[in-house]
């Protein structure tokens, strides 16, 4: 299991170094651990775009000090007042509690993640977008 949790931080270090200096670092990585990254990926840009059409209902999300909440706070939101389906809350909810497995050393990404899970992943996040 702790090999596991190396792989894991490891693929998020490499998303991180990525996402701060727009530098690809090259890391021998199995198929299963590919997905991982390409899932992270993923779900940072459907977290971006639950954001940005938060940003569009901020008089009804805005919570203390002007802020909108964080994404799936705000989508808890977003569904609660019809903007979201509330189907598609679940559906995203479902793949949340997968990535906090993965994060959280709790799964294995070759036991969690398949190829359909990524397209899903991608149908949500176009699903939001057509929203924005």
């Amino acid at each position: 299991m702790e090999r596991e949790k190396v792989q894991v931080y490891s693929e998020l270090a490499r998303l991180l170094f990525r996402n701060l200096f727009d530098v690809e670092i090259e890391i021998p990585r199995s198929k299963a651990y590919e997905m991982l990254g390409s899932f992270l990926s993923e779900w940072v840009e459907l977290e971006r775009t639950i954001a940005r059409l938060a940003r569009q209902y901020r008089s009804d999300l805005t919570v203390t000090g002007g802020r909108l909440p964080a994404p799936m706070v705000a989508l808890q939101g977003l569904s609660g007042m019809g903007a979201v389906k509330e189907k598609t809350a679940r559906r995203i909810d479902f793949y949340r509690a997968i990535r906090n497995r993965l994060v959280h050393g709790e799964g294995d990404p070759g036991d969690l993640l398949r190829e359909e899970t990524l397209a899903e992943l991608g149908n949500l996040r176009q699903e939001i977008q057509e929203l924005v």
